[in-house]
């Protein structure tokens, strides 16, 4: 399909864009700009620029959360019939669960909504097209699956070394040591080298030895007037 049928240019056309955590949106602005650009391919095929919805609340929500809020507008868009096109980057864009997508190409097909991925279209209502982007969906979600399981066996084996495998708690800071001029995480985890926050943590376990229960250890700690200190940013 190359000419677009008016009767999906005389509803919306919705921009869909993800990122999954806090940490792509600030670092992988590249990723972003190109979801943004879809709007271009928007223009391109038709649509007029106030008829071009873009949907970015999604910024830092993984795409296995199929109840993230920009994915919920877009979904409740479409079966108000108002939409006639959703672009998007790719399909892993709209999300990582296999299930969820193909109920998305289902409803896509329900109310006659075309599919773009990266401006070229997909008739939801053509078997032969829908059947490739159900492999790609397919395929999106087994490799996210296939990652967490790799991740998931990284951390069983930097735990069996005895290295740590999450953040340090309040009051022990990550050991860093510098390799090849990069700083690096040892696994393990050292006391936080300010005086008073060393004192409040050597306070801590003073006051469990003593009270040997919760409620205790916290009566004495603020009958000692110490403060307990909290989890650093980033640490």
């Amino acid at each position: 399909m190359t000419d677009i049928p008016a009767r999906y240019r005389k509803r919306l056309a919705v921009v869909y864009i993800r990122q999954s955590t806090e940490r792509q949106v600030r670092l992988n602005e590249g990723s972003r700009r190109h979801q943004e650009s879809q709007v271009e391919h928007a223009w391109r095929h038709g649509w007029r620029r106030d008829d071009v919805v873009v949907i970015d609340c999604d910024l830092g929500h993984s795409g296995l959360d199929v109840g993230r809020r920009g994915y919920r507008q877009m979904l409740e868009m479409i079966e108000s019939d108002s939409v006639g096109g959703v672009f998007i980057s790719e399909v892993s864009r709209a999300g990582r669960d296999d299930q969820a997508w193909l109920a998305f190409l289902q409803l896509l097909a329900l109310h006659d909504v075309l599919l773009f991925e990266n401006g070229i279209p997909t008739d939801p209502n053509d078997d032969d097209q829908v059947y490739v982007k159900k492999i790609q969906g397919l395929t999106v979600s087994r490799e996210n699956k296939m990652r967490i399981a790799t991740l998931h066996k990284g951390r069983l084996s930097k735990a069996r070394s005895g290295k740590a495998v999450s953040a340090p708690p309040a009051g022990y800071l990550a050991q860093i040591e510098t390799r090849d001029g990069v700083p690096v995480k040892t696994g393990a985890w050292m006391k936080d080298p300010d005086p008073i926050v060393r004192e409040a943590v050597d306070a801590v376990f003073r006051a469990f030895r003593q009270g040997r229960s919760l409620a205790r250890a916290v009566r004495l700690l603020k009958a000692w007037g110490i403060k307990v200190p909290s989890r650093r940013k980033g640490g």
